[in-house]
């Protein structure tokens, strides 16, 4: 077990690194910004769960491999949930920054029950008889994950409070006309398109914006 805590935290660190290595300053502290700049993390396997009430706010940073971190205020009005996220990232900050309201992620994970269908639905021509979808590989969309991406892409909905992850599920069947007798949503993580779907959810359940 002792062995397997380390690969885990070794996998945390090298993923960490490498978003670092590469992530810019944000301009601003809402966790609308700092979403769009965790993205990369989101998709090399990292997640994030929040936990806010009226007396505190716990953002815990989970890797696929297994490894976390947790970060807590006793105080909701002395962190946000995107100051803690963004610091748990070590996402740098603008020194002019200035940090959102701190319930300002409380009612936001439940707005995006359409935008998502939406997006899909404007690409018909990845899907359906004589499609790309027909020739594997034709399209950059419709390349298989690794199972590393598969791994970080169930990780994405399981950090999903209940209300998304039903939100979520209606959309993603919508979109990729899954059958009903499918029950494991999960085991339809196959192509790019897929994980682009779930990142695009993610975000915008955030109050993002996805390009």
């Amino acid at each position: 077990m002792a062995v397997l805590a380390w690969d885990a935290t070794i996998a945390f660190n090298a993923a960490l690194a490498r978003f670092q290595a590469a992530v810019l300053p944000i301009p601003e502290l809402s966790l609308r910004t700092v979403l769009e700049a965790a993205r990369p993390a989101l998709l090399d396997g990292f997640c994030y769960v929040i936990r806010q009430d009226l007396d505190s706010v716990e953002v815990c940073l989970r890797h696929v491999g297994g490894a976390e971190e947790i970060s807590s205020a006793d105080s909701a009005a002395l962190a946000s949930p995107a100051i803690l996220l963004a610091g748990l990232l070590g996402i740098p900050v603008d020194p002019d920054a200035q940090p959102s309201e701190p319930n300002q992620h409380a009612e936001e994970p439940v707005q995006v029950q359409i935008e998502p269908i939406a997006i899909c639905a404007s690409e018909p021509d990845l899907i359906g008889p004589d499609s790309p979808a027909d020739r594997p590989g034709d399209h950059d969309s419709l390349q298989p994950l690794t199972d590393e991406q598969v791994a970080g892409a169930v990780s994405m909905v399981k950090a999903m409070d209940a209300a998304q992850r039903k939100s979520f599920t209606i959309a993603f069947r919508h979109a990729f006309s899954i059958p009903a007798n499918v029950l494991r949503i999960t085991a339809e993580f196959k192509q790019q398109q897929h994980l682009d779907f779930i990142d695009r959810f993610t975000l915008e359940a955030a109050g993002g914006v996805s390009p």
